[in-house]
């Protein structure tokens, strides 16, 4: 497909960075494609690069996206990438992840492949892989309002330094479990590789249909990461003595007091994650994790 608009989303860059944001805006605009470019970023490289590309519109919100633009282009690392998700998401766009961040496993084109990944944008070398994303909704509340949904995954975590979480689990209306710990993550597949890996969940094929949980540091050493079916319905019923939790979607921070209840479900729309040619999930594995690294291989 021919690209003929882009939405630009990035996080503040260092000043090293602006010969490449040069060379990326103008690239673009040999193509004669229009630009869009979030308020944020636009300001930050006015201010911190001294530079002011030429552009066709600015956006802040999901609606000014809505028919203007093709693909999003993420500037940054995995977390740029799941916030630009959240504007992208309900403005039914796909995602491409440039990478100015460290690890990057959504952000998977290094900055030396920009120019090559543009090009194969603009010749149509490119498929878009459609990712699950988690919906989480507070009983009578709008905590998460006005996107409620996590692309990696949703946290539940103790609200000080001393007293653990418990949060009684049920799944399609059947009791789980309780968790006793510092917390519980829920993530999707494509989450499977961010802090769930770390807290000692398996990683997961994107393109599976599934949600696992992850517990972190279980106050009883039974309770292992389970994967379940993402056609579940889950309950997290939620307390603590201190009455206070820390919730997180992706990137998104949230205080709430308990008790409180959440249901957790697939969300009703998937995101779209632009691969070039040449890039896979299987190779990130190898490139991130140095799989193959042991000279016996």
């Amino acid at each position: 497909m021919s690209l003929k608009s882009f939405a630009i989303y990035g996080r503040p860059l260092e000043p090293s960075a602006t010969s490449l944001l040069r060379r990326l805006f103008e690239q673009i605009g040999s193509y004669g494609a229009e630009v869009l470019v979030h308020t944020d970023f636009a300001a930050h490289m006015r201010q911190c690069h001294g530079y002011e590309p030429n552009i066709d519109g600015l956006f802040e919100h999901s609606d000014d996206l809505r028919r203007r633009a093709q693909v999003m282009l993420s500037l940054g690392g995995d977390g740029t990438y799941l916030s630009a998700a959240s504007l992208a998401g309900p403005a039914g766009i796909p995602v491409l992840g440039i990478n100015f961040g460290t690890l990057g496993f959504l952000a998977n084109v290094a900055v030396a492949e920009m120019p090559q990944a543009l090009v194969q944008l603009m010749q149509g070398h490119y498929r878009v892989e459609p990712r699950s994303l988690v919906e989480v909704r507070p009983d009578g509340d709008d905590l998460f309002a006005p996107f409620p949904y996590a692309l990696n995954e949703l946290t539940v975590q103790k609200g000080t330094a001393s007293s653990m979480v418990r949060i009684a689990a049920y799944v399609n209306g059947e009791p789980l479990c309780t968790y006793r710990a510092d917390g519980l993550i829920v993530a999707t597949p494509t989450g499977s590789t961010a802090y769930s890996l770390g807290a000692g969940g398996p990683i997961m094929s994107p393109d599976l249909s599934a949600l696992v949980l992850s517990p972190v540091a279980p106050h009883n050493l039974t309770f292992r990461p389970l994967v379940l079916p993402d056609t579940s319905e889950l309950r997290l019923e939620v307390d603590s003595r201190d009455r206070q939790v820390m919730l997180s979607l992706d990137s998104r921070h949230f205080s709430s007091p308990t008790p409180l209840a959440l249901s957790v479900r697939r969300a009703p729309f998937t995101l779209g994650v632009v691969c070039v040619r040449g890039a896979s999930f299987f190779k990130s594995l190898r490139g991130k994790l140095l799989w193959g690294a042991d000279k016996r291989d």
